[in-house]
């Protein structure tokens, strides 16, 4: 028999001016399936992608907390946020940091595929046949 869960871990990822954000390493199947339902919309013609949410739905279920303050020096609360105040918060970002944090996630998430095909091949390689 194999284990088919995975603990829940946390990766914490550098961005430049010494900030941070803290990001799921794996996302579960649930989870992954919330990323999809937060970019459909409703059409005239039934639902349909909505191409300006695909990354911000990545970054909300992914993004954990950050490092991030408001303009007084503040911090912005991210860590057990509501999804939609997740989504306020980074869409009230600068642009260029929003890009920052959006190509973090995407670069996480291709290494920790990149990690399961491995995983995948390994327990491929010592099945019994």
């Amino acid at each position: 028999m194999s284990i088919r869960y995975r603990q829940p871990e946390h990766v914490r990822i550098a961005l430049t001016q010494d900030d941070w954000i803290l990001v799921k390493k794996h996302l579960t199947a649930g989870e992954t399936r919330k990323v999809f339902r937060r970019m459909i919309r409703k059409g005239a013609t039934g639902d349909e992608i909505d191409s300006l949410q695909v990354g911000l739905s990545k970054m909300v279920v992914y993004v954990l907390d950050w490092s991030f303050q408001d303009a007084t020096g503040q911090p912005v609360v991210l860590r057990e946020q509501s999804d939609d105040d997740k989504a306020d918060a980074f869409e009230n970002l600068p642009t260029e940091a929003f890009a920052e944090i959006l190509q973090a996630v995407e670069a996480h998430e291709q290494a920790m595929e990149r990690e399961r095909a491995e995983e995948r091949q390994q327990a491929l390689a010592t099945a019994s046949p």
